[in-house]
């Protein structure tokens, strides 16, 4: 994507690496026998970057409401469980085994934002 595309967000993003990967899961139309497993790929106040892989029985559509029922990883970010999340974007490129998706925060309380405000500024500057 070109760098102006990166330039206009409106929050700062903290990357996680795949050595310091962060994994949740995602449970569709509030039905938790639909729960997908998924990789989180970004932060920001506004919400996720996240990817599930390809095989993955229950797809995500756009404009699709989820909520965000476990994170585990290096960093704790237990306190986004049971953030409700719509996904803006996806991208399916066939050359992946992935699918990747933006998902922006539905209603966040104030202090979740506090909260990834704090996590993003202190990481990425």
């Amino acid at each position: 994507m070109p760098s102006a595309f990166f330039e206009n967000r409106e929050f700062n993003r903290l990357l996680f690496s795949t050595q310091k990967a962060v994994t949740a899961q995602i449970m569709k139309n509030g039905d938790p026998k639909i729960v997908i497993p998924v990789t989180v790929l970004n932060l920001s106040e506004g919400g996720l970057g996240l990817a599930v892989a390809k095989h993955t029985t229950h797809a995500v559509s756009e404009n699709e409401e989820l909520e965000l029922v476990m994170v585990e990883g290096e960093m704790d970010l237990s306190f986004l469980i049971g953030t409700r999340l719509k996904v803006c974007w996806l991208l399916q490129n066939p050359a992946l085994n992935h699918v990747c998706f933006g998902c922006q925060f539905i209603n966040p309380s104030f202090s979740t934002t506090e909260m990834i405000h704090k996590i993003v500024s202190d990481r990425v500057g």
